[in-house]
C-alpha cells in the first residue's frame, strides 16, 4: 500500500482536559521517582525509561509533561503561608519552613495539629499545580493547532494580508506590547518549570524596557485598526562598516494566528533591515514561536543555535541507567 502523507506525518491532538486526565498528570508531576512523557497517540502518560530509543527522541508523538520539583514544592509551602490569615499557624509553618534538613516532614506535621488548616493546604496546592497544567495543556493545544495550519499558500495569503495595515508607531503600542510581554512569558516558559521557567521569563522582561528609536519596529494592525502583531529587533553593531539587527520579540495575537501576520512581518523587518544598510538579521524563537522554523528557512535563514535546557535529575537518572 502506498505511503500518504498523512501516514508519514500523523497530525496528533491533546486528549481531552478530563479530571482523570489532570489527575494522571499531576500524579506524574508529584513522582520524584520517574519522568514522564505524554503520548499524543495512546493520550496517556508513559515513563520515559520504559520507552525504546527511537520513540523517545520523536517529539512530534511525545511532550514533556510540566515538571514538578522540590523546589516547586517549596515555593507553594511559602506562597501558602504568606496567604494564611491564622496568625499562630502561620507563624509555626513559617518557622518550619526556616529548618535546614527535614522542612517538608515538619511542614506535614505542623499542618497535621490542625484538620482545618491541613484541608486549606490541600486545597491550595491542587489549585497551584493544576493552574501549571491547565497553563501547559493551552500550551500544547496551541502548538499543536499551528502544526496543524500550517503556512497558507502564497496567493491565499497576500488576499488575506491586503486588508491588514503596517505601522511603526511604537509610541502608540508601547504599553500594549509591554504589557503582553509581562503576561504571556510566564506561560511561554511554564513547562520548562521554576526556577528556569522565571530565569528566562525575567531575561526577556529587562529587554522589554531597552525599547528606543534605534530598534526597528513593524506591527501589524486589522482592517479595524486592532492591534495583530509585531516584531522588535535591536541594532548590534560589530564595528563600523557592519550592522546586525537582533530580533529579540515576536507576537501575533492569538485570534490572527494561521492568517500569514508572521510572513507578513518578517518580510517588512527584512526590507527596513536592509533599507538601514545591515548585513543580516538573527532571529531566536522559543517557546511556541518554535513552530515558525520551516517559514524562516523558506526566506533563507539558516539553523545557527539551539538552545537547550537541562534538568539535572534528568542527567542523573540517565547516568544511573548507565551504571
Amino acid at each position: 500500500m502506498k505511503e500518504t502523507e498523512a501516514t508519514k506525518d500523523p497530525m496528533y491532538q491533546m486528549p481531552p482536559l478530563s479530571d482523570e486526565f489532570v489527575y494522571q498528570i499531576v500524579f506524574c508531576m508529584e513522582d520524584q521517582s520517574q519522568l514522564y512523557l505524554l503520548d499524543l497517540q495512546s493520550g496517556l502518560p508513559v515513563q520515559k525509561n520504559l520507552l525504546r530509543g527511537s520513540d523517545v527522541h520523536d517529539r512530534e508523538r511525545f511532550v514533556d509533561i510540566p515538571l514538578w520539583r522540590p523546589s516547586d514544592g517549596f515555593r507553594v509551602m511559602e506562597k501558602f503561608v504568606a496567604s494564611l490569615r491564622n496568625p499562630i499557624y502561620r507563624q509555626k509553618l513559617h518557622d518550619a519552613l526556616a529548618r535546614g534538613k527535614g522542612v517538608f516532614r515538619e511542614f506535614k506535621n505542623v499542618l497535621k495539629e490542625e484538620p482545618a488548616v491541613e484541608r486549606l493546604w490541600f486545597y491550595f496546592k491542587e489549585r497551584e499545580i493544576k493552574q501549571q497544567i491547565y497553563s501547559w495543556y493551552e500550551q500544547q493545544t496551541e502548538v499543536l493547532y499551528l502544526k496543524s495550519l500550517g503556512e497558507p499558500e502564497e496567493n491565499v495569503t497576500d488576499l488575506i494580508l491586503s486588508d491588514f495595515i503596517i505601522s511603526y508607531d511604537m509610541k502608540k503600542w508601547e504599553d500594549h506590547i509591554k504589557e503582553i510581554g509581562t503576561n504571556r512569558l510566564r506561560i511561554e516558559f511554564s513547562s520548562l518549570g521554576y526556577p528556569v521557567s522565571d530565569l528566562l521569563a525575567g531575561e526577556y522582561e529587562e529587554s522589554w524596557e531597552q525599547f528606543d528609536q534605534q530598534w526597528l519596529m513593524v506591527f501589524v494592525e486589522s482592517p479595524s485598526e486592532e492591534f495583530a502583531g509585531f516584531i522588535g529587533a535591536k541594532p548590534m553593531s560589530i564595528d563600523e562598516h557592519s550592522l546586525i539587527y537582533m530580533v529579540r520579540h515576536l507576537y501575533v495575537e492569538p485570534r490572527f494566528r494561521g492568517l500569514g501576520i508572521f510572513k507578513l512581518l518578517a518580510d517588512t523587518l527584512c526590507k527596513r533591515a536592509e533599507q538601514e544598510g545591515a548585513d543580516r538579521i538573527i532571529m531566536e524563537l522559543s517557546g511556541k514561536a518554535a513552530v515558525l522554523s520551516p517559514a524562516l528557512e523558506r526566506r533563507g535563514f539558516e539553523l545557527i543555535a539551539k538552545r537547550f535546557a537541562l534538568d539535572l535529575s534528568s542527567w542523573r537518572d540517565i547516568q544511573t541507567q548507565k551504571g
